[in-house]
């Protein structure tokens, strides 16, 4: 975190001399969407897209911000189904799933484990613990939970590919 709140010290000092620079801008817009401040950072994207049109990355950077906001409004949702049914498995499972896709593996665990606990012991269930356990660099766990998953559906496709990737790069 040191070497990033420099960073950003450094391109806020840079944004007060050189404004209209769109490689500021942009930048300062990685820093941002760093710290999930993704608003900030979509706001200074459109900055380096007006200051620079011709540029390619800033608007691709701009659309993955966007992606990671749509997929945080859709989190938020899951959040409150999962909330209005604390042990109903459905929600807290598409929860875990959002969760994942966002990287925040911390809390798909959670949610996962939350689901195993309601009765949720399913082959979907132990993927998403051991995808969980994946992005956390816990081999072992995620290693245990993606066979569980091929032990309770042998046609659990995700579960056999990302047994496959966890294998190939441990």
């Amino acid at each position: 975190a040191g070497r990033l709140e420099r960073a950003r010290a450094e391109l806020e000092t840079s944004l007060g001399l050189f404004p209209e620079s769109a490689e500021v801008q942009r930048l300062y817009a990685l820093v941002l969407e760093r710290n999930d401040e993704l608003d900030a950072a979509a706001h200074h994207l459109r900055e380096a897209i007006r200051i620079a049109p011709d540029d390619a990355d800033a608007p691709l950077h701009l659309e993955r911000v966007a992606r990671k906001q749509e997929l945080d409004r859709r989190i938020a949702s899951a959040a409150r189904a999962a909330a209005e049914q604390p042990t109903e498995v459905g929600p807290r499972l598409a929860l875990g799933d959002l969760l994942l896709e966002r990287e925040r593996y911390d809390a798909a665990l959670v949610e996962f484990l939350r689901a195993e606990r309601h009765g949720g012991a399913t082959a979907h269930t132990h993927t998403g613990l051991g995808l969980a356990y994946a992005g956390r660099q816990r081999q072992v766990r995620a290693l245990y939970h993606l066979t569980d998953a091929l032990r309770l559906d042998a046609r659990a496709a995700r579960a056999r590919a990302e047994l496959v990737w966890v294998l190939a790069t441990s």
